[in-house]
């Protein structure tokens, strides 16, 4: 594949991967799923896996040979629901009681294996691909464990659902508070000097690196309080939820999404 071209996965009509980069790739799920691939000189890394309706390994093997290290910015179904295809996963301790609930089993396509054995991750744990050493940031916020990943050869950030350019979801059960994700924003701001775009959770495109500031004004303007136009409504997953707008995708108003209780 030649870089910016974009094809469709052969054997599900639903997937189509394209080359960003030289070593980078984006494998887009339009059943609202995305994930990537990173092929370094000895490995390939790959990050979430989409919602398992195919065999998640063959599709990374259709871009690289090279033995795997699999990743996972958090433990959701639409980012570790193919994972039952691969040996083992990483992932942020806080979230291991999620990823290893059987009374509450992570949501995966109907016929999917079960998620493979995952081991914990830290911050700073270093992957390397053998021209490149990949870095691990912890980023407490959609969910307490998530996990950056900063490609600094490439000069991209893989963010998960931490950081998007449409919606961020900072109500779901496991949520930490606004604060707290404001610490989280800043904390990635520290590496900013390393990379110049955003590999996110539901992205079609590398993504900008202004979402970051738009979503530290968001979360300052929630707790301050205002101004009132910043504020709206949003009707999601059968609850009626406060949001704060913020500067997204295409400089279009995206949606910060909380819980008056996960303010401060």
């Amino acid at each position: 594949m030649n870089i910016n071209e974009k094809i469709r996965y052969a054997k599900d009509e639903h997937l189509t991967i394209l080359r960003m980069t030289e070593s980078a790739y984006l494998i887009e799920d339009d059943r609202n799923a995305t994930a990537y691939v990173v092929v370094g000189s000895e490995k390939a890394l790959v990050i979430d896996t989409c919602f398992g309706f195919e065999d998640y390994l063959e599709v990374v093997r259709s871009i690289t040979d090279l033995p795997l290290v699999l990743v996972n910015t958090h433990a959701h179904g639409d980012h570790c629901g193919g994972n039952g295809y691969f040996e083992k996963a990483f992932i942020g301790e806080a979230e291991l009681p999620a990823y290893n609930n059987t009374d509450r089993p992570i949501v995966r396509a109907e016929g999917a294996p079960a998620a493979c054995p995952a081991v914990v991750m830290n911050e700073g744990d270093l992957i390397d691909l053998g021209d490149r050493k990949i870095e691990a940031i912890l980023f407490p916020g959609h969910t307490p464990g998530a996990l950056c990943l900063l490609d600094r050869k490439e000069r991209i950030l893989y963010t998960g659902d931490s950081i998007l350019g449409r919606t961020i979801y900072l109500f779901m059960v496991n949520s930490v508070t606004v604060s707290e994700m404001k610490k989280s924003l800043l904390h990635v701001k520290e590496y900013q000097a390393d990379f110049d775009h955003l590999g996110t959770g539901h992205g079609r495109v590398l993504d900008p690196v202004y979402y970051i500031d738009s979503l530290i004004d968001a979360c300052d303007t929630i707790l301050a309080g205002g101004p009132a136009e910043r504020f709206g409504t949003i009707e999601v997953h059968g609850q009626t939820l406060p949001c704060c707008y913020y500067r997204g995708e295409n400089d279009m108003q995206a949606t910060l999404i909380y819980r008056e209780d996960l303010k401060k």
